[in-house]
């Protein structure tokens, strides 16, 4: 035993360091991977009925690729009904929660992935709430909010070889048109002050518009 202890002593003097050491990067990349996971830069920002333009670089299966588009919000007014693309009507009449119609447009290269886009209405201290297609009863046409129904273009490949689908891999699907509008509605707490719109994808990059809320029901 004695023998062993004097052939390792050095061994065992430099343990004590080399676990600290990694116990430091194993903490290192969890603080990375927790900063990365929430929203930090702020890559695009503008006024509400100005154009943004937003890029970002993602890597699928296919590849590497750029998601790129110009944006704008052109209103955002507060709701007491939803009609869905079918014509049907729902009354809005909740008692805690009141619905924010979002005008949205955009313009992108029809090739562009846009799919898998999150928007959120923000107070002042940073506070979001997020669209949900169905929230409070409201079963909302849009799978994505920055995307036409049935028309959200091409998405990011998860199968290598496949290549990038065009909505939802429909063998008839024609191309994304190149500009677009789309009317999400958010539903927030009664009172909430809205001052910004949140666009994104992955975070931690993000684009902010600053809104004027409309304090009349549509």
């Amino acid at each position: 035993m004695r023998k062993w202890l004097r052939r390792n002593r050095w061994g065992l003097v430099a343990l004590p360091a080399a676990a600290a050491l990694l116990v430091a990067a194993n903490g290192q990349r969890i603080q990375d991977w927790w900063w990365d996971a929430e929203l930090h830069y702020a890559s695009a920002t503008g006024e509400q009925g100005e154009w943004v333009h937003y890029a970002e670089d993602f890597e699928d299966a296919a590849g590497k690729g750029t998601r790129e588009l110009d944006f704008r919000i052109t209103g955002l007014e507060r709701v007491t009904s939803y009609t869905n693309r079918l014509g049907t009507t729902t009354r809005i009449t909740d008692d805690v929660y009141d619905a924010w119609r979002v005008t949205f447009e955009g313009r992108a290269d029809p090739d562009t992935v846009l799919t898998g886009c999150s928007l959120a209405l923000t107070e002042a201290d940073g506070t979001r709430y997020a669209y949900l297609a169905d929230a409070d009863g409201v079963d909302q046409d849009l799978l994505y909010p920055c995307l036409p129904f049935e028309d959200y273009g091409p998405s990011e490949s998860i199968v290598a070889g496949a290549g990038r689908q065009l909505d939802g891999g429909d063998p008839d699907a024609d191309p994304r048109d190149p500009s677009w509008t789309v009317e999400p509605l958010v539903f927030v707490p009664k009172g909430t002050r809205i001052t910004g719109v949140m666009l994104w994808w992955r975070p931690p990059h993000y684009a902010r518009v600053a809104v004027s809320a409309s304090p009349e029901r549509g």
